[in-house]
């Protein structure tokens, strides 16, 4: 095996790649340290940046004081048709041909005046025979009586027979029976007559007519329907409500024409199946004429002795489990807190709330969707 000796020029031109190569990586790594320190300073400055604390502004709310109440009072309207206190539909009884008919619908009449009269024609042919009866039974009845009184004195003296004495008394009474029967008939015929007219049988004022003169009319079939001057409303009232309605107390009523105040004449002791409510019928001024079958409505109150605070509906928040809940702002602070509430009623936009509020709290009014406890606020006054 034999060596070869290297020359001068090999080895210097190894040496210079050697160099080249190792000043090569000391510049990769000259930068590579520049730019950790770079890459250093820029996280450090960005950390000093996070660690600076902005304020949050606070959040401008609209609130109004808690009006804390012992009570509240619960107001309901409740309508119902206006009806005559009094309606009678009028027929004749026997039936018969209508002979007259004296008024007319929307007529005002008073009680006892002669409203309509069938014919009566045959009946007064009838009574007036009776009249002729009577009057022969009681011809027959006073040559009964002489004879009867004549047989008896003659009975007496012993001139005639007892036969002849007993068939004179038997007489008499068969004459006196006759008289009896004729004025019975003569009485039918009055009544007959008195039931061939219809009279008013209160004041009031003809509501409708449904025959005229000359109709055949059956027994009991109706031609008049009269109906009182007197009115009254009628309304369905919930059972709670109810309990604190009295016969004879004064409520306020309105009409199409106006204000009226009213009487509670009679509260039904029954719910209504379909409504579930209880019927009331309340009385309305005599010298009050409006038109029935409109609407009435009435105005109801009572108080519920519970302790709380109207708010506006828009202060309400839905809570967990069902729950209501508010956003209240305590005295002398500016920092949310969110109660818990009990709705008690709502009456148009207003809700009766009860519940633990802070000493001198405020109520959020609106906007409680952006809202959170805890935060802080700037609190502008609001209704």
């Amino acid at each position: 095996m034999s060596f070869k000796s290297s020359s001068p020029s090999g080895l210097f031109q190894r040496f210079v790649r050697r160099g080249i190569v190792l000043s090569g990586t000391g510049l990769a790594i000259a930068l590579a340290l520049g730019l950790v320190s770079f890459g250093a300073d820029i996280i450090a400055a960005r950390a000093a940046d996070t660690n600076e604390v902005v304020p949050r502004p606070a959040t401008p709310v609209v609130v109004a004081p808690l009006d804390i109440q012992k009570q509240y009072d619960v107001t309901a309207r409740f309508t119902g048709p206006i009806e005559p206190a009094r309606s009678t539909d009028l027929a004749f009884e026997p039936g018969g041909s209508l002979a007259q008919i004296l008024v007319d619908e929307g007529d005002v009449v008073q009680g006892g005046q002669v409203l309509a009269r069938l014919d009566t024609r045959s009946l007064e042919a009838d009574r007036a025979a009776q009249e002729a009866a009577i009057e022969a039974s009681t011809a027959r009845r006073d040559l009964a009586q002489l004879t009867a009184d004549r047989q008896s004195e003659l009975a007496s003296r012993e001139f005639t027979s007892s036969q002849r004495r007993d068939e004179a008394k038997f007489n008499l009474a068969v004459a006196e029976a006759e008289i009896a029967q004729s004025k019975a008939a003569l009485s039918a015929i009055e009544v007959a007559l008195a039931k061939s007219e219809i009279l008013a049988p209160y004041s009031g004022v003809i509501r409708s007519r449904v025959v005229d003169e000359g109709a055949r009319l059956a027994p009991n079939q109706t031609l008049l329907t009269l109906q009182s001057a007197q009115v009254q409303t009628r309304v369905g009232v919930p059972e709670d409500l109810a309990g604190e309605i009295a016969v004879g107390d004064m409520v306020e009523v309105k009409l199409p024409t106006g204000q009226v105040t009213g009487i509670v004449e009679r509260l039904r002791p029954d719910l209504d199946p379909a409504t579930r409510t209880r019927g009331v019928l309340i009385s309305l001024p005599e010298d009050l004429s409006p038109v029935t079958g409109t609407l009435a409505e009435i105005t109801l109150s009572r108080t519920v002795p519970v302790a709380g605070a109207w708010v506006p509906i828009s202060a309400l928040s839905e809570g967990v489990d069902g729950l209501w809940t508010v956003f209240v702002v305590p005295g002398g602070s500016e920092t949310l807190e969110r109660i818990a509430v009990t709705l008690e009623h709502i009456a148009q936009d207003r809700a009766y709330i009860a519940g633990a509020f802070p000493e001198g709290a405020q109520v959020v009014t609106g906007g409680t969707h952006r809202l959170s406890a805890g935060q802080t606020t700037t609190l502008v006054a609001g209704g």
